[in-house]
C-alpha cells in the first residue's frame, strides 16, 4: 500500500465513518440490553454473553485478523466487513431465535474485525504526513462517537 504526500480528507472521514457505523454493532446491544432480555426470555448473563462476542472474537482472531489483512488487501477487507455486517445486521431485525442471534454475532465480530483493521491503515495510507497524527486521532474517536450517537438515535 503506497502512502500518499498530501491527506485526503474526503476518504479520511469515510472510512471514519465506516468506524463508527462497526462500533455500532457494539453499541446496540448494549442500549437494547433490558428489552432483548425480555424478548429472549433469558437470564442477564446469558445476554451478557451474547453482547461480548462481538469483542471476543476480536480477542481471539485479532492477529490472525493482522496477519492475513495485507493479503487480502485492506479495501477489499474493508468491503467485506461492511457487507457482512448490513446483512448480519438485517438478519438480526428479524428477530431470530436466541442461538440463531448469538450465531449472528460471531459473524458481526468478524465484520467489526475486518473494518478496524482495514479502516486505520487505509487512514494512515490516505494522510498526508503532515496530517497523519491528526487522522489517526480522529480514528481513535470512533467507538465513543459510536456510543453517543447510538444514545442520542435511540
Amino acid at each position: 500500500m503506497q502512502r500518499t504526500q498530501a491527506t485526503h480528507w474526503p476518504r479520511v472521514l469515510i472510512l471514519w465513518l465506516c468506524g463508527i457505523f462497526a462500533a455500532m454493532q457494539f453499541a446496540k446491544i448494549s442500549f437494547a440490553f433490558l428489552a432483548l432480555q425480555q424478548v429472549f426470555a433469558t437470564t442477564p448473563a446469558i445476554m451478557g454473553l451474547v453482547l461480548s462476542t462481538v469483542g471476543m472474537v476480536g480477542l481471539v482472531f485479532g492477529v490472525t485478523m493482522g496477519v492475513f489483512a495485507p493479503a487480502i488487501a485492506y479495501r477489499r477487507l474493508l468491503l467485506g466487513g461492511l457487507a457482512l455486517g448490513a446483512v448480519v445486521s438485517a438478519v438480526q431485525s428479524l428477530m431470530p431465535s436466541l442461538p440463531l442471534f448469538w450465531a449472528t454475532r460471531v459473524l458481526e465480530g468478524a465484520s467489526h474485525l475486518a473494518v478496524v483493521v482495514a479502516a486505520p491503515t487505509l487512514i494512515a495510507a490516505s494522510s498526508g504526513p503532515r496530517h497523519r497524527s491528526i487522522a489517526m486521532g480522529l480514528w481513535s474517536t470512533f467507538v465513543g462517537v459510536a456510543f453517543a450517537l447510538t444514545s442520542a438515535l435511540g
